[in-house]
């Protein structure tokens, strides 16, 4: 009798959840829940299976959700969100087996941007515009490259800001979805960093500055998530508790770029909570934990410190302190004086080796603003600038507060970011497309709406069984 009273009582709290919810709503609370208990199950059986099983595994999960977000707006954020937060660890560890292509994830984004079509012929924000001007002059300064394929890659790693962008306009208007990304994206991060390094020594090097980005991603998520936050009972909590871990495991990493975009992000939910209490007591929360999880690693916190004081060693010199990218920086200005206009698109790397004792081998440009600088010339710098700043400009011009913080988050985090990466960095355009809808919500919700049956979801039967409502025609 205790059982079936159980579950009689578990069918009328999902009964009284569907009621208050929406379908959109209720699926994607569900389906977050799910994700959240698989991963903290997957990383936990890490533990013994190993990191690049459990890998896999959120891997495999994340795919799926993804291609059905295909269908369902809502499933689609969160299956988004999951190979974001993962795809540096992916490229490190399973791309170079057979489990993976490198590029597979882009390939998935290639095939949900023809799905979504009728989205993106639609766009019309300022920010979307310049991209595709940008990109425009990435593919003609193709033709003068050497580098095709090169050039290709990276003009494909920027193009999937469409994706991103079709992704999230579906489904912002989901608050569920979007809180419940911010915490299984945080949770994949957060979890999963301490799983890292308690394996560190069995596991394949990776650089730390690509290993960074995995935590920090966890911080973007929580980040987009918080606007929506204070909805959810202790969700502002939970999403600054996970940020909190994500940034002890940047630091640890040593990647001192990383560490400044973590800390934009770590400022921003800061100033995002209006009471003076909440800021002194998330404060609090930053330094103590920091201290409490940094003390666990002992050899990481060491290296973490020594990368750090190393900027202030006044017997380092800026190339020393740069690991040798002040030098690249340098090369890559020198083929700017060179060719105003560009060497083409991905020619960087061979272009290089004409001004510089780099003959004998490949040096990639480790900075957004240095490559495209050499390779697109004053066309592609002042498109790129214009694209970066314009979040921050937008977000001004709304003279709204939350607009005015999401705007500068992305310009200040975009900014910083292309000084020590390129434009492979999923997490990056993710967070441009997230706050290009947010910045133009009415423009991106008409589209939608224009889009057609091809992208409104039907509500799974389920749901409406639960509901206890029939449609016609079912």
């Amino acid at each position: 009798m205790s059982v079936i009273a159980a579950r009689q009582r578990a069918a009328a709290r999902a009964e009284r959840i569907a009621r208050r919810l929406t379908p959109e709503e209720f699926s994607s609370a569900m389906l977050g829940r799910i994700l959240a208990l698989l991963t903290l199950v997957a990383w936990a059986g890490g533990l013994v299976i190993g990191f690049e099983t459990a890998l896999t595994v959120l891997t495999c999960i994340g795919i799926v959700v993804m291609l059905a977000g295909l269908k369902w707006p809502g499933v689609g954020l969160l299956g988004l969100g999951m190979l974001t937060t993962l795809d540096t660890l992916i490229r490190g560890f399973l791309a170079s087996d057979s489990f993976l292509p490198f590029n597979t994830f882009n390939y998935l984004l290639l095939i949900a941007m023809v799905w979504f079509l009728p989205v993106l012929v639609r766009i019309n924000d300022v920010h979307s515009r310049l991209m595709q001007a940008l990109l425009l002059v990435l593919g003609l300064e193709l033709f003068f490259s050497d580098a095709k394929m090169s050039g290709i890659m990276h003009i494909l790693n920027a193009f999937i800001i469409f994706a991103m962008i079709a992704y999230y306009a579906r489904a912002e208007h989901i608050d569920h979805a979007v809180y419940w990304m911010g915490i299984v994206s945080g949770l994949i991060a957060a979890v999963g960093g301490a799983v890292y390094y308690l394996q560190i020594d069995t596991l394949a090097y990776l650089n730390p500055n690509a290993w960074a980005k995995f935590p920090v991603t966890g911080i973007i998520m929580a980040c987009l998530a918080f606007p929506v936050a204070g909805k959810f009972r202790f969700g502002r909590l939970a999403l600054m508790l996970l940020a909190v871990v994500c940034f002890a495991w940047t630091f640890l990493s040593g990647s001192r770029g990383n560490m400044l975009i973590g800390g934009f992000g770590l400022l921003f939910l800061l100033v995002w909570e209006r009471r003076f209490s909440w800021k002194i007591f998330m404060s609090a929360l930053m330094v103590g934990g920091m201290v409490v999880l940094s003390a666990f690693f002992v050899e990481q916190q060491t290296y973490a410190i020594s990368r750090l004081t190393k900027i202030f060693d006044p017997r380092y010199n800026l190339n020393q302190v740069t690991s040798g990218r002040a030098n690249i920086a340098e090369l890559g200005l020198q083929l700017f004086l060179r060719n105003p206009l560009g060497v083409g698109t991905g020619n960087f790397m061979s272009e290089i080796s004409t001004v510089s004792e780099f003959s004998d081998s490949a040096v990639a440009a480790h900075s957004g603003w240095i490559k495209v600088l050499a390779e697109n010339g004053v066309p592609g710098i002042l498109l790129l600038g214009a694209f970066v700043a314009s979040f921050a400009v937008v977000g001004l011009l709304r003279r709204n507060r939350e607009a005015f913080l999401i705007g500068m988050l992305t310009s200040s985090i975009l900014a910083v970011a292309f000084i020590s990466t390129e434009f492979q960095g999923k997490n990056l355009w993710f967070l441009a497309g997230a706050a290009a809808v947010m910045l133009h919500r009415e423009h991106y919700r008409e589209i939608v709406a224009k889009a057609g049956a091809l992208l409104v979801r039907r509500r799974p039967r389920a749901v409406r069984d639960w509901r206890g409502q029939r449609e016609p025609g079912d």
